[in-house]
């Protein structure tokens, strides 16, 4: 098969089935580099027809440059992905069905806000400025920068939280969430709370949450208009959205906080709840710098980075990947039209930069650390919820709704 597909290629360079016969060869010998360049071009030059869904250019792009995203990326293989995206751009498709035109145009937007040309710019070296938001304390005080630091050295905490939510998903999750760190984690801490709202709502929010602890900060940052955007997902464009910015908002903070706090930073969702022990957690992780949760079963540079949990270190590496995430989200809040998972996007662009650096202090959350599927959506049955608390932390999906809070109130009770 290898004479008959290379002299093939010698008299079509072009001939996918070529490529995608050594793209197989390379996969079994373990040629790396070799597959994904075959792969790419067998992509590239594969015969369509319309209306096709197994033969979509861009969602099979999509997928191929996720696959190259999955390894460390060479000047090569940026190349690759450079040439795949050039060529999905040049290459509009006439499609009828409108939920595949819906799946279309959101996989191209997904390839257009995968900048890679950030991973070849410098990044300063200056300190991060404070983000434009308002600081209180846990009774709604409001404190400035210097009243920050000193309210957290007296707390002297080993470990930072950070969450953010808008006043309605504070309301929804925010006592179960802030509940479960207070309570059971094993680690001095502070929570960092970003609000997304009007900082004159802080006092109804923190009388709503009813809770009166000094580990508690609030960073209270008013919405921009100019961030609702046209946001894309897999069913459809939501215009004048700002769930981007609501996704993003925490990892623009982190940076700041990072260089602030001087301690390890745990970032997550909102809809989230601690159950074991993050004193267990660190020492598992003692020697990594980054904790990403990575999706094995995903190659889609997406979601191979679950954005739901995250852990960051006042270190060379930690300090890396939080700029250059930042940097992204920053250049990429100012599009037009954006795609659902920038935030995870940017991680995995954050984690490609820091090896192209010769950082490499990563590592990635255990399967007992946190949970990548749903719970049922149904059922509340001991089952469900021992399968819940089974983890340290639990990531309830807040998407799912009621069923959402029902199971967070049986995982709550009686722990």
């Amino acid at each position: 098969m290898i004479e008959y597909a290379t002299a093939l290629l010698l008299r079509d360079p072009n001939s996918w089935l070529a490529h995608a016969a050594l793209a197989d060869v390379a996969e079994i010998r373990g040629d790396i580099d070799s597959r994904l360049r075959h792969q790419a071009r067998a992509i590239l030059h594969r015969p369509r027809t319309a209306n096709d869904p197994d033969r979509m250019l861009s969602l099979e792009i999509y997928h191929g440059v996720g696959e190259i995203l999955c390894h460390p990326l060479s000047p090569g293989r940026m190349q690759l992905i450079q040439r795949m995206q050039a060529d999905v751009a040049a290459r509009p498709e006439e499609i009828e069905s409108e939920s595949q035109k819906r799946l279309d145009r959101a996989t191209r937007v997904s390839l257009e806000c995968l900048d890679l040309t950030i991973l070849n710019e410098p990044l300063s070296e200056e300190p991060p400025e404070q983000p434009d938001m308002a600081l209180a304390d846990f009774s709604g005080n409001w404190l400035n920068l210097s009243t920050l630091r000193s309210h957290v050295e007296k707390l002297s905490p080993q470990l930072a939280f950070l969450v953010a939510a808008d006043e309605k998903y504070l309301k929804l999750y925010g006592r179960s969430y802030l509940t479960s760190i207070l309570e059971r984690c094993d680690t001095d801490c502070v929570i960092n709370v970003c609000m997304i709202g009007s900082p004159k709502n802080l006092s109804g929010i923190i009388e709503e949450l009813g809770i009166q602890d000094r580990r508690l900060v609030f960073l209270v940052n008013e919405l921009n208009p100019a961030y609702a955007v046209s946001y894309y997902t897999l069913t459809g464009c939501e215009p004048n959205c700002a769930r981007a910015y609501y996704q993003s908002v925490r990892f623009l903070t982190l940076e700041f906080l990072l260089e602030t706090l001087q301690i390890p930073l745990i970032v997550s969702d909102i809809d989230l709840q601690l159950n074991g022990s993050v004193a267990a957690l660190l020492q598992r992780h003692a020697g990594s710098d980054v904790v990403l949760n990575r999706n094995e079963i995903s190659v889609s540079f997406g979601s191979r980075y679950t954005a739901n949990l995250l852990l960051v270190k006042p270190s060379p590496t930690g300090r890396q990947f939080a700029r250059l995430l930042r940097l992204f989200l920053r250049k990429s809040l100012q599009r037009q039209h954006i795609e659902q998972f920038i935030d995870q996007t940017g991680f995995s662009l954050a984690y490609q930069y820091c090896l192209m650096h010769g950082l490499q202090k990563f590592d990635f959350f255990h399967e007992y650390e946190i949970n990548n599927m749903m719970a049922n959506r149904t059922s509340m049955n001991a089952d469900v919820v021992n399968y819940a608390r089974s983890f340290v932390f639990f990531a309830y999906y807040g998407s799912q709704g009621d069923s959402a809070i029902d199971l967070m109130k049986a995982v709550a009770a009686d722990q």
